[in-house]
């Protein structure tokens, strides 16, 4: 399927005065699950924006899932105690290398203390792209300087005792000598290995990586807002308006527009689109206009289908589906059909459901519920039918409410509000009532 798809160049456009936004300066919490439990990080976004960035450029794209703690060393060893990941990823019993993205500016304004998260460098301060590691001991001396080939970028701070205990149990994992693995995978840390081949219970893995308490953006007519939720109760925990838009835009997705690891949002007016850019901390801080589309073309998401780096805004029109390819400067790329649907299937949201790390197109017809899976080349491999809900709820959003790891399906109804979890096989496992909006307020894509 092919469809024309018309190109308008946009500039700034007067949308909002964005020093009436409110100012979100709380650092984000992810948690970071691994074979031997979780380890909370505080990313230090306020010292390191750009590290912390890049950090979750990775995690919001899934590469991190089922990546390997792949180098282990002690002071007796390398003079440093750390562990190390964000390198490799097993991927079908075969490990493969992280792809990256450009290299990250040094940021090296923290200390290499016990309990720090930092970015591994391969020559020089500025070569730090997907790797990271655990400062496991006090290495302020030898890291914070140039003497082994830093200073390196501290962004993170382990966030509780618990988390501290299972990194110091990371930290326990014998290195074998002589390793059963080649440079470089020959620090490996193996839980339990004797001689002979490697299993995956050898492996300390790093299962997923996901941000605790997550924004989630509601609009009212021209007010925008950011809901956060407590993932140990589901709760709300705080709320904080964030401004207006021009009459007309209606947020429809979010995405990271522009490469920087923060997820922007992305608006529709008619059939114009256009993003509004933010910043480390949340805060908009740019208008960029996208282009235009045909008459009929719904903006419903935004995800990276395809393995170019990219990013790709998805619509619907009518049963046919298609995604419009984007770069880093908000300019379009190319125009791909998907297929279509059959009648009556919406699509609400875009998450990776499967576990795969790929996105997946999450559709409502009525009361039924459904997921299409999507091939790196853009086009449909599987269909997965969810279940069903009570009438009167609308799915509008996919994000991670518990801290989980999987992401969840959060449906309105009026004013209420409730969260679906499922796994990665795509049956339900339960439903959470989260509580009440005021009058007016949507979740993205409730249109």
């Amino acid at each position: 399927m092919k469809t024309r798809f018309f190109f308008l160049a946009l500039g700034l456009f007067p949308l909002a005065t964005l020093s009436s936004f409110s100012q979100n300066t709380t650092n984000p919490v992810v948690r970071m699950n691994t074979t031997l439990g979780n380890i909370d990080v505080t990313l230090r976004a306020d010292v390191a924006p750009k590290t912390v960035a890049n950090f979750f450029n990775y995690v919001n794209n899934g590469l991190y899932t089922n990546s390997l703690i792949h180098r282990s060393v002690t002071v007796a060893t390398a003079g440093v105690g750390v562990f190390q990941g964000g390198g490799y990823v097993l991927q079908t019993s075969n490990i493969n290398s992280i792809s990256t993205y450009p290299p990250v500016i040094s940021e090296a304004n923290l200390s290499n203390t016990v309990g720090t998260l930092a970015m591994a460098l391969s020559s020089g301060a500025n070569s730090g792209t997907s790797q990271w590691y655990f400062n496991v001991i006090d290495n302020s001396m030898a890291l914070d300087g140039s003497a082994n080939g830093g200073p390196f970028t501290v962004f993170g701070q382990v966030a509780n005792p618990a988390s501290l205990t299972v990194m110091n149990q990371v930290a326990a994992v014998p290195v074998p000598a002589p390793s059963p693995f080649n440079p470089p995978l020959n620090q490996i840390p193996l839980i339990n290995y004797t001689t002979g081949g490697v299993t995956l219970q050898n492996l300390v893995l790093l299962n997923y990586v996901t941000q605790l308490n997550p924004p989630i953006f509601f609009q009212n007519g021209a007010s925008l807002g950011i809901l956060t939720l407590n993932n140990s109760t589901l709760l709300p925990s705080a709320w904080a308006g964030t401004g207006t838009m021009g009459s007309g835009w209606q947020e429809r997705a979010i995405g990271d527009v522009n490469g920087d690891g923060v997820p922007d949002l992305i608006f529709q007016n008619g059939t114009i689109i256009g993003a509004l850019i933010l910043d480390d901390f949340g805060n908009p801080s740019s208008w960029v206009g996208i282009g235009s589309m045909n008459a009929g073309w719904i903006l419903c998401g935004a995800a990276h289908l395809t393995q170019d780096g990219n990013l790709d805004l998805i619509f619907q029109n009518g049963t046919l589906l298609g995604y419009l390819e984007i770069n880093s400067s908000a300019q379009p790329v190319s125009w791909n059909g998907i297929g279509a649907m059959g009648a009556g299937w919406q699509l609400r949201a875009v998450a990776s459901l499967d576990g795969t790390g790929r996105p997946n197109l999450i559709f409502q017809n009525g009361t039924s519920l459904g997921a299409l899976q999507v091939g790196t080349n853009g086009l449909p491999t599987a269909w997965n039918g969810i279940g069903a809900m009570a009438s009167g709820w609308t799915l509008s959003f996919a994000v991670d409410v518990n801290g989980d790891g999987q992401p969840d399906l959060l449906f309105q109804n009026g004013a209420l509000l409730g969260a679906l979890t499922v796994n990665t096989s795509f049956k339900p496992v339960g439903w959470y009532g989260i509580g009440a909006m005021g009058s007016g307020w949507t979740l993205p894509g409730d249109y």
